[in-house]
């Protein structure tokens, strides 16, 4: 989805910050969380985070990343970041399975307030497909305001060596997760490697870096899809602006949610191409999603059942919940659940569980939880491309598309084509299981299968409009 879902525990806390030499303290801390010396650890923490990020937690953490990315073996480089506004460190680490960013953010006083893990923006590999210049076709660095929230966007404008106002243009939009307009994750780049075939097969794109990564301006804490959705919308008017008159879409995972929700709005909008898009609600896909991830990690059939009756339980509770006082119930709702299946964790493991699931429950994930995509396919009556690897667990192919093509269905709309393509994992890689463990290690970026078809499909259409 923006990654986001593969993405693994989030504690953050934002306060004003300024940092001095805080590199050290974020190493010290670091090896010692590594070496499972987790009383040492919370010595470092402030105290605001204290109940939620303790021993307990942080073993609960590092068991969590040991399942998924392996053994910590070494930071590799670190560097000062702002994220909203807040001074922060980024460290570069290697794990036996994976490459992973750890960013710790600080108090006044020094102490971490925050600590979270998103996959690695730092690669030392070049992967085969990424486009190298010189490039043969014309491309241009633009930036545009969003009207409705006030934030700017930057991207790059790739147009055809022979292009003309009428030639087919683009936008594409990235899944879930703040990534740059690359679309850039575990160092593959599929976003540049789609926008360079498309130049050179006569399709223009463009392509954003998203809210706070590279040349736009942050957002807020409280985004969601429908914020990022106006911000595609703005895009669609730049480009009308500019005197482009045959403008696409092509949204990639909650990217691809995103397409059908400015489809339906913007009229003028010719054709979306949908690139491993949920069809689903947003409860039952990730529940999907996890099962599938789970499964493909070699966890036992026993140990999933717990986990999902637990989550579809809470996933439930939020997509339902029409209260004011969310923490306070949600931590009623769970408790009831530990009451009603006869749990046997102690109470203070079940205290941490829902401390956990409730601090994970940002409003991007309310959000998310109670979507229902096809309330926006259900409208479109332009056509849709919707492709799906067999192969992907975090958007699951079968289930998504099946969605889709019935809410295409009820929407009478006539020019629908959707294809599972076999052995193709949720970034259209070729795959062996497609776990995200895999993502980083598979030479190919973007099946060059799906990107034929894409531009094949793109060109059928054009004669529609010329």
């Amino acid at each position: 989805m923006r990654n986001k879902f593969i993405l693994f525990i989030v504690f953050i806390t934002f306060q004003s910050v300024n940092a001095q030499a805080i590199e050290k303290i974020g190493e010290e801390f670091l090896q010692n969380f590594h070496n499972k010396k987790y009383d040492v650890c919370t010595t470092y923490l402030d105290a605001s985070i204290l109940t939620q990020l303790n021993e307990k937690t942080l073993q609960e953490i590092q068991s969590q990343l040991t399942l998924q990315i392996g053994d910590f073996i070494k930071i590799n480089s670190h560097k000062k970041d702002v994220i909203n506004g807040k001074k922060s460190i980024v460290y570069h680490t290697d794990f036996s399975r994976s490459k992973i960013d750890i960013r710790l953010t600080f108090s006044e006083k020094d102490k971490i307030i925050g600590f979270f893990f998103t996959p690695s923006s730092e690669s030392n590999k070049v992967f085969p497909q990424t486009p190298k210049p010189p490039f043969d076709y014309p491309s241009e660095e633009v930036n545009f305001i969003n009207p409705i929230d006030g934030n700017t966007l930057a991207g790059t404008l790739c147009l055809p060596e022979k292009w003309t106002f009428q030639t087919p243009l683009y936008v594409l939009i990235t899944g879930s997760g703040a990534q740059n307009r690359d679309s850039e994750i575990y160092g593959h780049k599929p976003f540049a490697v789609i926008a360079d075939y498309l130049a050179k097969n006569n399709i223009a794109s463009l392509r954003l870096d998203d809210r706070g990564i590279g040349g736009s301006s942050p957002g807020k804490n409280t985004d969601t899809s429908e914020n990022f959705a106006t911000d595609i919308t703005a895009a669609f008017h730049f480009l009308e602006g500019r005197g482009f008159t045959n403008i696409g879409l092509i949204g990639h995972s909650e990217g691809g949610a995103i397409a059908a929700m400015v489809a339906a709005k913007e009229e003028k909008i010719r054709n979306i191409i949908l690139l491993a898009a949920p069809g689903l609600p947003g409860n039952e896909l990730l529940i999907l999603q996890n099962k599938r991830i789970l499964e493909v990690s070699g966890v036992s059939p026993e140990q999933i059942k717990e986990d999902l009756k637990l989550k579809s339980y809470f996933f439930n509770f939020v997509r339902t919940y029409k209260g004011n006082q969310f923490a306070e119930d949600a931590h009623k709702a769970l408790n009831n659940f530990f009451i009603e299946n006869k749990n046997t964790d102690s109470k203070k493991a079940q205290e941490l569980i829902s401390h956990r699931l409730i601090q994970q429950t940002n409003p991007w994930m309310v959000y998310f939880l109670k979507s229902t995509p096809t309330e926006y396919l259900k409208q479109l009556k332009i056509p849709v491309l919707a492709l799906n690897g067999s192969l992907d667990t975090q958007v699951t192919a079968k289930e998504n598309l099946e969605a889709i093509r019935k809410a295409l269905l009820q929407a009478e709309n006539k020019a629908v084509e959707m294809v599972e393509i076999p052995g193709l994992n949720h970034l259209f890689q070729t795959a062996k299981s497609g776990s995200p463990s895999e993502y980083e290690e598979i030479e190919e970026t973007f099946s060059p299968k799906v990107l034929e078809l894409i531009k094949n499909w793109v060109h059928k259409h054009q004669k529609t409009y010329t």
